[in-house]
Parts: structure tokens; C-alpha cells; sequence
């Protein structure tokens, strides 16, 4: 890679890590177009890479009852930890709000075309 690619900028969220103290992997969902996307693609792994942030807004859904978070495509990264957190801090009160919607979740295994 030359310099110029060296000191590129582009906006890819965080959506997986490890909860330890010894934190050494973080998952990255990346949507791989020209340039350096495509090329971490194609490399098994980088040497450096720098990292800065968080940018936006601490949306404080602790405060919320219930919250509807949508995304589509790789917008998903987006709302990963907000989803995380939200399921650490809740715990089911009984298994019987878990049956409320096994029907709609078979449904969706159904539906995935990839089986993911």
C-alpha cells in the first residue's frame, strides 16, 4: 500500500469484542468496495491499523422501557452494542416471554435463505 492509502480514513463500526480485560480481538463488520476495504478482504491479516473515536451520541436507552432498533444491511453494525447491552442489563423474568415469539423466530430461520 502506498502512502497516500496509508493515511485513508473510512467509517467502519465495531460490532463484536471480547468482554475480558484482555481484550484482544474486535470484529469489524466491513461492506468491501474499491481500495482498502477490498484489499483487508483479500489479506489474511494487516500489521498496523489506527484506530479513533466514538463519534455520534450515547442514545441512553438504559433510560427506556422498550426500544425498536431497525437496520438494514451493514447498518446492523451500527446498533450491535446497543442490542448487547441491552441484553446484559435485562433478564428474562420467567421463560414464558420467550415462548411469546418462538413462533415468529422459526419463522424467520425459515425465511433466511442463507441459513445464518
Amino acid at each position: 500500500m502506498g502512502l497516500r492509502r496509508h493515511f485513508q480514513s473510512h467509517p467502519y463500526t465495531i460490532s463484536w469484542w471480547d468482554d475480558s480485560m484482555n481484550v484482544t480481538t474486535l470484529s469489524f463488520l466491513v461492506q468491501p468496495h474499491s481500495g482498502i476495504s477490498a484489499d483487508m478482504i483479500s489479506r489474511s491479516s494487516l500489521r498496523n491499523v489506527s484506530i479513533d473515536g466514538p463519534y455520534g451520541k450515547d442514545l441512553q436507552l438504559h433510560k427506556c422501557e422498550t426500544a425498536i432498533l431497525v437496520a438494514k444491511g451493514i447498518g446492523i453494525a451500527g446498533i450491535l452494542s446497543y442490542v448487547r447491552h441491552m441484553t446484559y442489563r435485562r433478564v428474562l423474568e420467567d421463560n414464558t416471554q420467550q415462548e411469546w415469539i418462538a413462533e415468529w423466530l422459526a419463522l424467520l430461520q425459515e425465511r433466511d435463505s442463507e441459513k445464518a
